[in-house]
């Protein structure tokens, strides 16, 4: 089963790492924030939104991106490999902030 554990919590950001072996999924949840996700190591994460087509995103150890708040997803390991990353919130922007 994939698991976040919360690294760092304070009134200005949320650090979680996730670790998703392959075929496992984070179950359906809304992102209240705006977020980057820091790869830890190279893999393919498939996103199903709540909304529109699924699709894979490569991701690449070291490389962040950033979303806004209001995603609604399942997302899931879709490689051969563990995938770990982190997942840092601003609690300052978004849907509550």
């Amino acid at each position: 089963m994939s698991h976040g554990d919360v690294q760092l919590e304070s009134e200005n950001f949320r650090v979680t790492q996730w670790v998703l072996q392959p075929e496992e999924e984070i179950p359906l949840h809304l992102h209240e924030h705006h977020y980057v996700v820091v790869p830890l190591v190279n893999g393919t994460l498939k996103v199903v939104p709540t909304e529109g087509d699924s699709f894979e995103l490569a991701l690449t150890k070291g490389v962040a991106y950033e979303r806004s708040a209001g995603a609604h997803h399942v997302v899931g390991n879709a490689g051969s490999e563990e995938l770990r990353f982190l997942e840092v919130e601003n609690l300052h922007t978004g849907l509550t902030g």
